[in-house]
């Protein structure tokens, strides 16, 4: 792998760039072709986010306690896998129009035997992959004054720049491809324009974000330049309100989509922010103690969404009027 080192500067603090050599990348594709021919596990085990290509032929899956990307058709039959390395804790996974799979990662250079050395060995990450699973780009950060701490969800804007929640820092950080800073805006705390663990992003049509506080229990929404606008929902077991909120997505028309924690429902709102239905697997016919649904993603062609559970070690498959369909536990 061939290291570029950029220089630290205001807008990108010790910025390490990594591109894949044409020998890694073969490597790569030899790799996930062994992969990609029956050998690897299909089973789901602990899933939690999900994703379409843009041309909704490929599924991607995050199975977080086996470390790896699952990749799948549309039929959920297995192409190949891409494995992270041990200890990674991937909270953010999206696709790009120009067709790359890009991943944030948090992991320790070395084993930590205090809050200090935990501190100094921390590296958060992006990860840049085409869609056969070729490792292609990467960025990293490590040490004081790093642009992301505990980088978790992200998604590519229109102009193909990157945005990235941080969890411990409760921010939202707007980067291009190198990890130049661009802009950033919201701090912790519970008023308009703050954040309390940012759990997902969705882009609107407009380009306004919408942001999923797990522990504010709302969803807060953005503008393209950053400036608040308002929230939705706020804490409350009744519908149309969230008990940690997790996943977000939208639909072609405008309709949001909410995955939550402790009530067990995908929430449905209209695109004037009006709840519309909840959507509860347990209600219909799924058999479980309980639900942790994450990830949600809609599929554009048959008005599909796709939840993970990853309690349950499934994908939840649930048609455009609500009904639940299926639980997809292994892939073909």
């Amino acid at each position: 792998m061939n290291q570029c080192r950029v220089p630290p500067g205001p807008t990108s603090p010790a910025t390490r760039i990594y591109e894949v050599s044409g020998l890694a990348v073969l490597a790569g594709c030899l790799l996930f072709l062994l992969t990609g021919c029956g050998s690897i596990d299909k089973a789901l085990h602990r899933p939690n986010l999900v994703c379409l290509a843009p041309d909704l032929s490929r599924v991607f899956i995050y199975d977080s306690q086996g470390s790896r990307v699952l990749i799948a058709d549309r039929g959920f039959r297995a192409l190949g896998e891409i494995p992270m390395p041990p200890g990674s804790a991937v909270w953010g996974m999206a696709v790009s129009p120009a067709g790359e799979l890009a991943l944030t990662n948090s992991r320790q250079a070395a084993v930590a035997f205090s809050d200090e050395e935990r501190k100094e060995g921390s590296i958060a990450e992006v990860c840049f992959f085409t869609f056969d699973g070729r490792e292609t780009h990467r960025l990293e950060w490590q040490g004081e004054g790093r642009p992301l701490h505990t980088p978790g969800p992200i998604r590519f804007l229109p102009d193909g720049t990157l945005v990235i929640a941080d969890f411990e820092l409760n921010t939202i950080v707007r980067l291009d491809r190198s990890g130049k800073v661009l802009a950033r805006f919201a701090e912790f705390g519970h008023g308009d324009g703050q954040l309390y663990h940012p759990n997902d992003i969705a882009v609107a049509s407009d380009g306004s974000l919408l942001v999923a506080e797990s522990f504010n229990f709302r969803l807060s929404r953005f503008g393209p330049d950053g400036r608040f606008q308002h929230h939705l929902g706020g804490k409350g077991w009744e519908e149309g309100r969230f008990m940690f909120p997790q996943g977000v997505c939208f639909d072609a028309t405008g309709n949001l989509y909410v995955t939550e924690l402790s009530t067990m429902r995908v929430s449905v709102f209209g695109p004037d922010g009006t709840f519309r239905q909840a959507i509860q697997p347990l209600q219909q016919g799924f058999q479980a103690d309980c639900l942790q649904m994450f990830g949600v993603a809609w599929a554009s062609d048959t008005g599909d969404l796709l939840v993970t559970d990853s309690i349950n070690e499934c994908l939840h498959v649930i048609a455009s009027d609500g009904r639940w369909l299926r639980a997809v536990t292994t892939l073909e």
